[in-house]
């Protein structure tokens, strides 16, 4: 009788299992016809397999607050993307990069920022 009900519970566990990936990829089938113009290729059957843009900036994301945002049609780190800057086409000013530099001890050369002073030395 033992053996039987774990048997049962375990059917019982991987019927439960099946149905929250149904539910997840319903999930993914909506949000990817909303964000692509080919839902299928480049994301939905991405999503059947457990991965893609749903997992990676979508509704399945496993941090819903990362940053991470589905921006024409790529997943882009909002927090750290100059060209995306807190939002979807948003480009940074000098104010914002400020924001998006990780705080470190390290120190960052103005050059890899792109600023220029106005004083340059030919």
């Amino acid at each position: 009788m033992l053996k039987i009900n774990f048997g049962l519970a375990a059917i019982l566990v991987s019927l439960q299992a099946l149905r929250a990936a149904g539910q997840g990829n319903s999930i993914c089938a909506q949000w990817c016809a909303k964000g692509f113009t080919n839902p299928g290729a480049s994301c939905t059957s991405l999503a059947a397999k457990g991965s893609g843009p749903c997992y990676k900036c979508g509704p399945l994301r496993p941090n819903p607050t990362d940053g991470m945002a589905l921006c024409a049609e790529k997943c882009v780190d909002t927090k750290s993307d100059v060209k995306n800057c807190g939002a979807c086409g948003k480009t940074c000013g000098l104010n914002d990069i400020s924001a998006l530099v990780p705080t470190t001890s390290a120190q960052m050369d103005s050059s890899a920022l792109n600023v220029s002073a106005g004083n340059e030395s030919a």
